[in-house]
Order: structure tokens, then C-alpha cells, then sequence
């Protein structure tokens, strides 16, 4: 199935701006920030369940 026409098929983040303006930078990759992010979730099975 394709990407129907007009919507976007790919985003990414540059933080470069914020970067030059702030100094700031990611202490995380990304896959160790999508590892974490996974490990949290498991850890905590009904965090998405609602109230």
C-alpha cells in the first residue's frame, strides 16, 4: 500500500537550531532512547490503559 497522495511519508527531527542557539545536545541516541523507551512500556503494562 502506498502513501496516498499529499501526505508526507517521512519525518525527521534536526535540533541543530536549538543546538547553536542553547548548547543543548542529546545525551541519548536514538536507539538507546527507543531501547529505554521499550523497557519502560514492559515495565509498566498498564501505563496505556487509561484511568
Amino acid at each position: 500500500v502506498g502513501v496516498p497522495e499529499g501526505e508526507i511519508d517521512r519525518q525527521w527531527v534536526d535540533s541543530s537550531r536549538l543546538r547553536d542557539a542553547t548548547g543543548w545536545a542529546p545525551r541519548v541516541g536514538l536507539e538507546e532512547g527507543l531501547g529505554l523507551t521499550l523497557d519502560w512500556y514492559r515495565a509498566h503494562p498498564t501505563a496505556l490503559s487509561g484511568p
